[in-house]
């Protein structure tokens, strides 16, 4: 799964056929969301990026 924002540039034919081709769903969030999932970016995925940190 592939999340990003719905950005026009981001929904394009390419991007689409890569994800496709490479069995990615892709997920767009709606406008102006970022700031209600900015806890979640705290909370729920700051152990993943400091595994990953410790990782490289």
């Amino acid at each position: 799964m592939l999340i990003y924002n719905s950005l026009r540039t981001h929904k394009t034919l390419k991007i689409l056929e890569c994800c496709f081709a490479n069995n990615i769903i892709p997920c767009y969030l709606p406008s102006y969301i970022s700031y209600k999932l900015q806890p979640c970016d705290v909370a729920v995925f700051a152990l993943l990026k400091a595994a990953y940190r410790e990782q490289t």
